[in-house]
């Protein structure tokens, strides 16, 4: 939808926040440069695309002279497998992989600064470090940490919900 209906995306987000939302979050959770690339588009096509995303956000609530905050969704690695894999966290890649995989994303989103990126329902722990160490190289960035979990004691893959609350604490931007 953001890249065929932007029209419908931006009314979408203004009536979040018309109903009242102080932060929305962009239409860019599954949004990936091999994701749009897969599509066919260039990768600086897919990049643009990334980009736009966070453009839409805030061109949504023009004219409503109210302030809200624009938060650029990040999903899970799995997210792009659309396997049901971001439920489990058994994509069986490395953490290179998986910087490779956010590098481009962050840095497009970024570039067009939201007042937050949104790094939303990770499975695993490893995920979450790799995304927090890319964040660390983002000047000023700020952002949030989400987890799937199991259980109220477990991320999805099974790791303990206190080493998640021990990296968001690790990291001031979190």
């Amino acid at each position: 939808a953001a890249l065929e209906q932007p029209d419908l995306v931006m009314a979408v987000h203004r009536d979040y926040l018309l109903a009242g939302s102080e932060i929305i979050t962009t239409a860019s959770y599954q949004l990936s440069v091999p994701g749009i690339m897969q599509r066919g588009l260039t990768r600086d096509q897919a990049l643009a695309a990334l980009g736009e995303t966070v453009r839409l956000a805030r061109r949504a609530g023009e004219g409503l002279g109210r302030d809200y905050a624009v938060a650029a969704s990040v999903g899970p690695y799995g997210a792009f497998l659309a396997d049901g894999s971001e439920y489990r966290g058994d994509y069986g890649v490395s953490a290179s992989l998986l910087r490779a995989f956010h590098h481009p994303r962050l840095e497009a989103l970024a570039a067009q600064r939201p007042d937050l990126l949104a790094f939303e329902t990770l499975p695993t722990i490893e995920e979450a470090e790799v995304l927090v160490r890319l964040l660390e190289a983002i000047p000023g960035a700020q952002a949030w940490l989400s987890f799937t979990a199991r259980d109220d004691a477990h991320t999805a893959a099974g790791e303990p919900i206190e080493r998640c609350a021990e990296l968001a604490n690790e990291c001031p931007a979190i």
